[in-house]
Parts: structure tokens; C-alpha cells; sequence
């Protein structure tokens, strides 16, 4: 796990159940829709970029589904 994301929705029942989505995984990075943990999909030691930007959005499952924010992290090698 390179990351932890950690949404809360003070709503009760399903409207309160957050799911995470990632924007851009660049091909490197994978997440877990229900824990918000990312993790990597390959070694970036040899690739030659020196940081990436993940946006990750974080909506619940109420009707209709709301987008509660969009977070932007640098994960810098």
C-alpha cells in the first residue's frame, strides 16, 4: 500500500457508505473502491518520472449518487 484514503459521510445507511474511484492511475497505481488503500501494479524505481499526481474522487451510494470530493495527491520517488 502506498496510500491510504479515508473519506467519512455522517449520513446513516447506504447514504452514508463512501466509495473511492481513481481518475488516473497512470497505469501504475490500482485502488480499492471500498478501503481506499492504492497500491502499485509495477515497480516505478525504473521509470523515469520522477512524481505522479493521483486524483482520487470519493462519492456515497445514495440516490442519486453524489461526488463528496475530489482529492490530488503527488507521490514523488
Amino acid at each position: 500500500i502506498v496510500l491510504q484514503v479515508l473519506a467519512l459521510d455522517p449520513d446513516s445507511g447506504v447514504n452514508g457508505t463512501v466509495v473511492y474511484s481513481l481518475v488516473d492511475g497512470h497505469g501504475f497505481f490500482t485502488l480499492n473502491s471500498t478501503t481506499g488503500s492504492i497500491s502499485l501494479l509495477q515497480d516505478l524505481h525504473q521509470h523515469p518520472q520522477a512524481s505522479f499526481q493521483i486524483a482520487v474522487d470519493v462519492h456515497d451510494l445514495g440516490t442519486p449518487r453524489r461526488v463528496g470530493a475530489r482529492a490530488v495527491f503527488t507521490v514523488v520517488l
